[in-house]
Formats: structure tokens, C-alpha cells, sequence
């Protein structure tokens, strides 16, 4: 199990309409501090995004922070990545993922369910991102909402690190941490911001206070 994960999990998304660059975007992450950050923006094609990692891989090596590529698993290891996250429909193959990357590369997993984030950690996933626990800002969650209790409970069932993720906003920070949540997965929270990096300083504060 790995162990020195940081407590916030950056997800970057599409930047089609941002003022940010995804560069920019991840950037500005890195300068405020984060540590761990999937690289992600489904309106990129594979080629894209791996100009991307290429681009911003050395960043994260001078920041001493990992930088994990949204599914692409042999570009993230070709690219020199430190791990990739896979989909809740990659759940079957974990095993054989786990086969082909090179010791120390991390394996993230989203889990929609305890039970799916419980047997992913038991098939090789280092940490899982557990969702959606609160309904999206916009529009309608593609899963079941979970609620804070539930994703309580996945911190103490699942043999792994848990980020929790989906819906989450700072003014749900407390109710989360109450239910003994102590790792966010966070997207919009915070690349929807036009100050990134105040933004991360700000709930790295919070949770790793």
C-alpha cells in the first residue's frame, strides 16, 4: 500500500472554455503546492495529451510532486509518468495493468461503489477515488450519489488510500472531515478558479492542518 499519498488529488478537465492552458492550469497547481495530479481533459485526443505529459512532466520532478495520466497506460509509461487512473470499467484488468507498469508506478482507480473500491484495492490499485458523494454543481449525476456517511464508511472498509470525490465544494470541507473523510479528489473546485493557485493553497491548508 502506498502510503505517503498527500491528502488532495487534483483531476484537471476539459479546458476548451478556460482561461487557463492546461499548462497554465497545472502550473499554477504546482506553485500552490499540490503533489498529486491527474492529467485529464477528454476534449484532447491521445496524442494531445501526451504532448502535454511530455510538456509538464519535468515540473513535477523539480516539485518533487507525481503526475498521473487519465487512462493512456502505455503512454504513460513510455512518457515516464508516474502512474495512471483508470476507469470503473477497467476494474477486471487491474490485475493485468499492474503486470505491465514498473514497480513504483501508481495505479489509481475510480470506484462508484464501496464494494467495487474494496476489490480494486485487493487487484492492484494503489488508491481508489471514491463517487459521486455530492450531486454535481451542473446537471445530473451519471451515478448514484453516495453521501458523506458513505464515503465515511469506504475510508475504514477499503484496505487502501480513498479520495472521495463528486460534488464537492470548501463549504462541504467539515461535513466530509466529520465523517472521518481525510482525502479529496478535486476538479472543478479547483480549476474552475481563476486564481489556481491561492485556491490549492487554501484546501491543502484545510486538509492537511
Amino acid at each position: 500500500m502506498v502510503k505517503d499519498l498527500p491528502n488532495v488529488y487534483l483531476v484537471t478537465h476539459s479546458r476548451r472554455h478556460a482561461k487557463l492552458s492546461l499548462e497554465s492550469a497545472i502550473a499554477a497547481a504546482l506553485d500552490g503546492g499540490a503533489k498529486l495530479v491527474q492529467c485529464r481533459d477528454d476534449s484532447l485526443s491521445r496524442e494531445e495529451l501526451s504532448d502535454i505529459v511530455s510538456k509538464v512532466l519535468p515540473w513535477f520532478d523539480s516539485s518533487d510532486a507525481r503526475l498521473l495520466v487519465h487512462r493512456y497506460i502505455e503512454e504513460a509509461v513510455m512518457l515516464g509518468a508516474h502512474g495512471v487512473h483508470v476507469a470503473s470499467e477497467d476494474l477486471p484488468r487491474l490485475p493485468a495493468i499492474r503486470k505491465r507498469v514498473p514497480d513504483g508506478f501508481l495505479i489509481g482507480y475510480t470506484a462508484h461503489t464501496v464494494r467495487d473500491g474494496y476489490s480494486a484495492a485487493h487487484m492492484g490499485a494503489d488508491f481508489v477515488t471514491l463517487g459521486p458523494v455530492f450531486d454535481p454543481p451542473h446537471g445530473e449525476a451519471r451515478h448514484p450519489v453516495l453521501g458523506a456517511q458513505e464515503a465515511g464508511r469506504a475510508v475504514t472498509e477499503v484496505p487502501c488510500p480513498v479520495f472521495v470525490a463528486g460534488g464537492i465544494s470548501s463549504f462541504k470541507f467539515k461535513r466530509l472531515r466529520a465523517c472521518g473523510v481525510g482525502r479529496v479528489a478535486l476538479s472543478s473546485a479547483v480549476f474552475d478558479n481563476s486564481d489556481v493557485r491561492r485556491v490549492v493553497m487554501e484546501y491543502r491548508e484545510f486538509w492537511e492542518a
